[in-house]
């Protein structure tokens, strides 16, 4: 497989280079920062580029060894694997270039003419990773200074580990049959238990602990899966075949530890696709409604936002009722609607929990 044809399939046409990797992993200056990560959202593989990337420290020099084993001369420096091939192909590939092997792969690499994967390498791609749907990609960001980010968000939840005592009752709530997503139709009231669940903390944020409520959960979605050809069946006139999506179901803790770590840097239209695949396949999932509903704030769907949280105060658990309430209030403030907001503002307050302070400051 041509890693070239990754890029024209999925790529963005400005690429990241070797040198704003390690310049974003050495740089003190947040503006530097900050303009490379503007550059790496521009696509979904590069988004992706960094993810890998942060996990192996901003190294470049592992690049190095896949340089002499997979790119002919022509294409060294020329750009940088996305951050699928940082974490998949250098962890799989680098612990094997060694011995004997390692002497006949670089010659075979000197004479091909262009970059290859042998035939027993895989690529794996979510569909998430490369595909936001269109209407994800029509939001607009709210400016940064009037984002909640997740530094911001696990400074809170420090702050609250020490202090918050979580209520165990029955109440009235209305259950919602989750028909649409953010969409939650109201249907006669009745008695449930709202109970606080366990809970896990992924890249510092909460999260609540499905692993003591499902049985294997798992998350469906597609995937789509690049192999190599044999280096001797590669020819100008090869026919690749067309790259299949298949279904795939993957276990619910890896997919919504990505989905945290995809959030926790600021990539909300990511985030949200990788949510609400999530939700299409548990409906009351308090995990991806609660954090569905900051990307939505953040990316300014205010009312879609709103549908979100409530899902989260209507659901099972009470772990984000405090958060959703809060969020709720702030979202009507951004519609501009004052008496709303206030309805909630004053329940906070009535409730002295953690934002009683912050909502009586809405008061003034």
């Amino acid at each position: 497989m041509n890693l070239n044809r990754l890029y024209k399939m999925f790529g963005s046409k400005s690429r990241l280079s070797r040198e704003d990797i390690t310049n974003y992993g050495s740089a003190s200056d947040e503006s530097v920062k900050h303009s490379i990560e503007v550059q790496s959202s521009a696509g979904s593989f590069e988004s992706d580029a960094m993810d890998g990337w942060d996990q192996l420290s901003y190294d470049t020099a592992a690049m190095k060894k896949l340089d002499r084993k997979f790119l002919s001369s022509s294409y060294t420096g020329y750009y940088i694997l996305s951050g699928i091939i940082a974490v998949g192909l250098t962890a799989m590939l680098i612990l094997n270039t060694s011995g004997p092997e390692e002497k006949n792969d670089r010659q075979q690499a000197k004479q091909e003419t262009r970059t290859t994967l042998m035939e027993d390498q895989e690529i794996t791609i979510d569909e998430s990773d490369v595909f936001i749907p269109e209407t994800i990609k029509q939001m607009t960001p709210a400016p940064e200074d009037k984002q909640v980010k997740a530094s911001k968000m696990v400074e809170e939840f420090e702050e609250r580990k020490s202090t918050y005592v979580p209520p165990k009752k029955e109440i009235a709530v209305h259950m919602l049959p989750y028909l649409n997503l953010y969409k939650p139709q109201p249907t006669p009231e009745m008695e449930r238990v709202h109970d606080h669940a366990k809970e896990i903390y992924l890249h510092d944020l909460k999260l609540v602990d499905y692993s003591n409520y499902r049985s294997r959960p798992e998350v469906k979605t597609k995937q789509l899966v690049l192999t190599g050809l044999r280096a001797n069946m590669e020819g100008e006139d090869t026919e690749e075949p067309d790259p299949i999506w298949k279904g795939v179901q993957i276990p619910y803790s890896s997919y919504i530890d990505k989905s945290i770590g995809v959030f926790s840097k600021g990539s909300y239209k990511r985030a949200l696709t990788r949510f609400e695949t999530v939700i299409e396949t548990y409906k009351d999932d308090i995990n991806a409604n609660f954090y569905a509903g900051m990307c939505l704030y953040n990316l300014r769907e205010y009312q879609k936002s709103i549908d979100a949280f409530k899902n989260c105060i209507y659901g099972p658990f009470s772990n984000f009722d405090e958060e959703s309430q809060w969020m709720i209030a702030l979202n009507y403030d951004k519609l501009g609607e004052k008496r709303q907001a206030k309805k909630y503002y004053v329940k906070i307050i009535e409730q002295g929990g953690y934002y009683k302070k912050q909502a009586l400051g809405k008061m003034k």
